[in-house]
Order: structure tokens, then sequence, then C-alpha cells
């Protein structure tokens, strides 16, 4: 529906509505995976619902109602399966509709990063993942794909990680984000909400804002940046979210200079909505509104005002938070207008994806369209194109497939190792391990083991078994993998877990050292002089020197998803040219966080001469891309930078080129190496292209002087380590 036509619809029916109706509108009272019992396979609405809407004649949000995973305690065998989701939520509508005074359906909600977190979804890689292909084509189709399967499933919005920039790896949600670069991170922000929206989801833009710079890597933790921080390196992909049209801004847990980001007006009001000028809902995080409370020590009431008042329309897992508006707002005008003015927010948004019109969805339609391939497809060709070669010494890689191959590590033979954090339950055989992976193209592959995240195991059975190959292909990195000996936060976060969790929500870390084990066991693999192909499983840049030190070959898969199995082995055979690019910057030791390489070092460390192991933008092909004959051209806007890249020895390949900028400014230390430009392409061997990047010359200002430099020097090339250079004055 038109958005104005909406907008005017649901001021009418606020103005029909009670105020108890108006609190049910801006809540999400009740979590949807505690709402309904399964009786006999059959999906059952029980008491804690139905009172839930008795308590405010309605529902405006149910969240995580598909959701199964170790924190809901839904598996399959108590939760909703993919054939019954239409069957679920149709229920949840009726009930809404026929027992509440003016049957408004309820928006239905679900973690949707790299796939639905439901039983039976394709799972993609995570955000990092999908960053380092950096190729916004092929992502906006995964989050068309996603927003289709949101849509089909009777689901409306979709909650995405696009705004975290990880300016520090000791973040456990670093996977989740597309790393530390701005300007990467805006491209893929559009993308992701161009194709949440054109699959038909609404789509949330999490996290509002400054999550991924929070003090020490401590999820949550305050953040200290700066204004010209703050406009550089976390506003832009804001912008670009709003830009692109997204529908809501979930808000961060984090504070800003001691500020809760929940009970800024600042932010979510003169800058969110009178600066920037979005129109659409601003959600909290879950159970947000209650730990800005506690980090105010505040009570409930009070903090429910001061949110509201700053700016939150919609409080997510409430806690009795919003709800007690029903008595502290009552006879203040300035509240009830405000209140008003987010249930208009929230109806505005439900009229105009046409929710009174269709509330209900056609059975069986998901199912049909999980079924069909075309996500895992998607799965497939984007985890290809993340894989990230940073080390191939002698052109050790691609491997024949008469090679006898030793694969060792826990995490080749485990699914859940490459899948990352917001994952469901997997059925047994479904994707691709590495080990799997390696089956499928090489003759003769023998596992084991190894190492263990959780104890020390006798190297000898890998030692034997390494000795007999011709190449040994060693997994390392870490773990995002719940199971249901975790322990959590009323969050989902996790705190604890029976078995070994080094990433993910609330497993931030002091030391990113790898596991000992690991290095340990190639230490000793290293003695025999067989070639070592290191493949990196992680959700965030490991301090992993010793490792590119001994291997003649590094991959790093990043969690590549449930085909990430058979993208490595297809690299690793030759059948895929790799052409990931880091998205976040490798260092070469723990002690020098945070690092990133616009934030670069000018001074050295004594003990650390390089502090950059891989920076951002690195990474190498099979292929040798020649670029050659550098032109610029500029106008009284545009400054436009041309390179002719061939690929004038080995395979047909996709290729990277990147372009970065140095500013020249009289009073301001711009940072070293913006990323100003990209574009990825596929050439054949032999074949040449004329590639042309544009940069705006108003995008050069410095942010808070507008004082434009008096000359930019521009780097371009492969990746950021092997680039050809120029000087525009301006």
């Amino acid at each position: 529906m038109d958005k104005s036509l909406a907008k005017q619809k649901a001021i009418e029916l606020c103005s029909k509505m009670t105020f108890k109706e108006k609190i049910g509108q801006i809540t999400h009272q009740v979590p949807g995976f505690k709402i309904y019992d399964k009786i006999n396979n059959e999906i059952v609405l029980n008491d804690l619902f139905k009172n839930a809407v008795k308590r405010f004649d309605g529902l405006g949000a149910i969240s995580a109602y598909l959701r199964a995973d170790p924190w809901t305690e839904r598996s399959y065998k108590n939760g909703i399966d993919l054939h019954e989701r239409e069957i679920a939520v149709n229920k949840l509508q009726k009930y809404l509709i026929e027992n509440t005074r003016l049957g408004i359906p309820a928006f239905i909600d679900i973690e949707a990063s790299h796939g639905l977190q439901s039983l039976g979804s394709v799972t993609y890689p995570t955000g990092l993942g999908c960053a380092a292909t950096f190729n916004p084509e092929i992502y906006r189709q995964m989050m068309s794909e996603i927003g289709k399967e949101v849509r089909l499933s009777g689901n409306h919005i979709a909650f995405v990680t696009m705004l975290d920039i990880a300016r520090d790896t000791r973040w456990g949600r670093v996977e989740e984000s597309y790393g530390e670069n701005p300007f990467l991170a805006s491209v893929m922000t559009e993308s992701a909400v161009k194709g949440l929206k054109a699959g038909g989801a609404v789509s949330c833009t999490k996290h509002y804002f400054g999550a991924g710079a929070c003090s020490g890597g401590v999820n949550a933790a305050s953040c200290t940046f700066g204004t010209r921080e703050e406009k550089e390196v976390h506003f832009p992909p804001v912008k670009a979210a709003i830009d692109a049209g997204t529908d809501m801004f979930m808000v961060a847990y984090n504070s800003l200079n001691g500020e809760p980001m929940h009970f800024s007006k600042h932010y979510l009001t003169e800058v969110l909505r009178d600066e920037l000028g979005f129109e659409g809902i601003a959600l909290s995080d879950g159970c947000g509104v209650m730990h800005s409370a506690e980090r105010c020590q505040i009570s409930s009431e009070e903090a429910a005002i001061i949110a509201l008042m700053a700016g939150v329309d919609l409080s997510l897992q409430d806690t009795e938070h919003f709800t007690t508006l029903e008595h502290t707002a009552t006879g203040n005008y300035e509240i009830l207008a405000r209140i008003d003015e987010a249930c208009i927010r929230v109806l505005t948004k439900k009229f105009e994806i046409d929710l009174f019109d269709n509330p209900f969805v056609e059975v069986g339609k998901a199912k049909q369209y999980v079924d069909s391939g075309i996500q895992t497809k998607t799965a497939y060709n984007i985890a290809a194109e993340s894989i990230t070669l940073v080390k191939n010494d002698n052109n050790i890689l691609p491997l024949s497939n008469d090679k006898k191959i030793c694969l060792i590590g826990q995490n080749a033979d485990n699914i859940y190792y490459l899948l990352g954090d917001y994952t469901s339950e997997q059925r047994a055989g479904k994707g691709f391990t590495i080990k799997k992976g390696l089956l499928e193209n090489f003759k003769n592959v023998n596992y084991v083991r190894g190492w263990d995240f959780n104890a020390e195991l006798d190297f000898t059975e890998a030692i034997e078994i390494a000795k007999k190959s011709d190449v040994i292909c060693f997994c390392f990195g870490g773990s995002s993998v719940r199971d249901f000996g975790v322990e959590y936060l009323e969050t989902g976060a996790a705190i604890s877990s029976t078995t070994f969790m080094d990433c993910g929500e609330g497993c931030d870390v002091a030391d990113i050292s790898l596991n000992k084990s690991q290095i340990a066991l190639i230490k000793e693999l290293k003695k025999l002089n067989k070639p070592i192909v290191a493949i990196g499983i992680m959700g965030r840049a490991y301090a992993i020197s010793e490792v590119a030190e001994l291997a003649d070959a590094v991959l790093i898969a990043w969690y590549p998803g449930q085909e990430g199995g058979r993208a490595v082995s297809d690299i690793l055979c030759g059948k895929v040219n790799p052409s990931g690019r880091a998205p976040i910057t490798i260092p070469s030791s723990t002690g020098v966080m945070p690092l990133c390489l616009d934030n670069r070092f000018i001074h050295k460390y004594t003990d650390c001469t390089n502090p950059y192991l891989y920076e951002f933008g690195y990474g190498v092909s099979y292929s040798e891309f020649v670029y050659d004959n550098l032109k610029v051209t500029k106008d009284n806007k545009n400054i436009n930078i041309s390179i002719d890249v061939t690929n004038s020895n080995g395979p047909d390949g996709k290729e990277v080129t990147l372009l970065f900028m140095h500013r020249f400014l009289k009073t301001i230390e711009p940072r070293y190496k913006e990323l100003c430009g990209f574009e990825k392409f596929m050439l054949k061997k032999g074949e040449s292209k004329k590639v042309s990047l544009l940069v705006p010359i108003d995008s050069l200002r410095d942010c808070l002087t507008n004082e434009l430099p008096s000359k930019v020097e521009f780097f371009i090339g492969s990746n950021s380590r092997h680039t050809k250079n120029i000087i525009v004055e301006l």
C-alpha cells in the first residue's frame, strides 16, 4: 500500500483504539517460542499467549515464533518444522483476529542474518564471509531469497546485522558484521535492505549504533569514540540503510560516551529522524529497555518513559517495561501523544505490507521454495566467492585429485563448525563438512581428528597418517557452536557452555590466539617436511602468525555455511579460482588490538615491528592479474580512476579491483588507505577489462570542517598490498 494512504489509515485506526490497545501494539510482550505447545505433532497456542492477548486486547508483534535453537530449547522434537510454519502462523493470526475487539494482525519477526533461524532453512555464510565476496549483487540475491522465505513462512520482519563496524576483533559478534570498513559495510547494507524488500520482507537493520566499537571488544560495553569517528566510520551504513528504504532500526545495547542508546533522544530522534530523515520504526533490542534501566540503576517505569520519549517505538522482549506505561502515562499529554506516534508507526507499516487484507499465508509454499534448491545454489556460490587465499607458496594450490590427503581437525567433520551463531538444529547429513567436500573431489582422503577444542589429544595417530600422505590439509580456527548445555542471559547471549565457544554473541575474548592444541600439532606436522595447506574456519580475525609461517598455503573460509565444505574442496582442487578478500585486518599478534587498515600505525611497537599480518582487502588468486594504463580524469563533481586489468596467467577467475585513497588535509589527520570504490568481475585467461571507478569530489571533504583536501593519493589494485598509485591535485 502507498505510504501516505497507509499512514492515513493508521491514524484513523489509532483514533478508534483504547489506551490499552495502543500499549499492546508497541510491545513484544511474550517470546514466540514460548507461546505454543506441541501435542501429538499439533501446534497448540497456550495460555501464556492467550493471556497476553487478553491483557491489552491484541499484540503488536511476536518475535522468534519459528526460532529453534538451544536458547529457545526448540528442536526437531518440539519445534515448528518447515512444513508446519504456515499452519502455525495462520493459527496465531486467526486467534488474534477472532479474539480481539479490532482484530489487528501481529507482526511476526525472525533472525535472518544468514538464513532464517528456523528448522529446515538454508544456512548461508555469516556476514563476515558475505563481505569477503566483495560482491554486492550476489549478496543482494541471497537477501532476496531470505526475504521471500520470510514472507512465504508467514513472518514479516527480518532481523539482519548490517550496521556494526567491527573495529575490534576481540568482539564475539564480528562474525555477524561486514568487517571493519565503513565503505564496504555501506555497500553491503544497501544490498541487504534492497534484497530483503525485493523478497517481500520488512527490513529491520541492526544495531543502531556503534556496537562494533565497544570498549575492549566486550559486547554491549560503552563506546567512547568522538564525532569524527561517528560520522566517518559508524554513520555511513546507517545512511545507506535509510537511502535503501529500510523499514526499521534495532537499537543497540551499548552506551555511547556514557549514555545508553535506548535512552538517547539525540541519536534516536535528533539524528536518526530530524537529521537523516528516517520515518520507520525504532525497535529496542531484546530486553534493551531493561538493560538500560539496570545500567542507570532506575526503575522499570522510569526507563520506559525515558526510552519512549527518546524515540523507541516498539519494545522487543519487553519484560514489563513498556507495559508499565499503562499506569504511568495516564494524564500526561506529552507521553500520550508519543504513544500515539509510536502506535501509528507500527500500524502504518502493517498497512504498507497489506497485513490487514492478507494476514494468512498459503500452506506448503515455504517448504516448496526451500526444497527447490534455489537457496542452496546461492549459498554455495557465496561461500565459493568468500573463501580468501592469503598464502600460496610455490603455487602448491590447486591440488591434483590423485594426491593422498591427510585431513586434520575437529572442525573438519562437523557441519555446525561451519555455520556460525544464530543457527538452528540441522538434520543429519544436511550440507557439506570439509571432510564430505574433499571426499567428492579427491580419490584418497584420510581423516583424523588430530586436535580437540576441549582436550589435549595424543598426536600419534595424526602424525602416522600424515607421514603416508602427499599433502596435509590442516583445519584450524574457532567455534560458535552452541548446544543444549549452554547457559544464557535472557537476551540469548551465551555465558557458559559444555562445548567450546570463543565466538558469537556473548563470547568476547581477551586473547585472539589460536587454540594451543592446534598450534602444537601443526608444529609437529611441519617436522615431516610435507606440504601443509591450512584452512581457517572462523568468525573473527585471529592472530595466526604461527600458522601462516608453518603452512605452505593458507585459505580462510570464515564461517561458510552449509555448503562451505563443498566450496572449500572445489577451491582446493581448482574447480573454483579463489576471489575472496579479507573484510577485516588479520593481526600478527593478539596484543596489537584494536587494529584496522585505515588507522595505520605511525610509530612501531618495540616488540612488534609489523602488526599487520594480512591487511583489510588482502587476498590472492590462482591467476596473475596485471594492472596497467592508470588514468585519471576529473570535472567539477567527480574524479574518475580507470585502469586496464588483464588475466595474464592462470585459469579463468573473478578479480576484485580495490580503490583506496589517502586525503591530504591541512589541519586534520586523515584515515590511511580509505576504501572508496571496488568492482568484482570475471576475466578469462588472456582477457582484459577497463575498470573505471568514480569518486565524488564532495565525498573527499572532511566531515566536520567541510575542508577539501589539497590533494589525494589514490591506490588501485588487486588487493590492499599490491597497488598502483597516483596523486590528484584538487
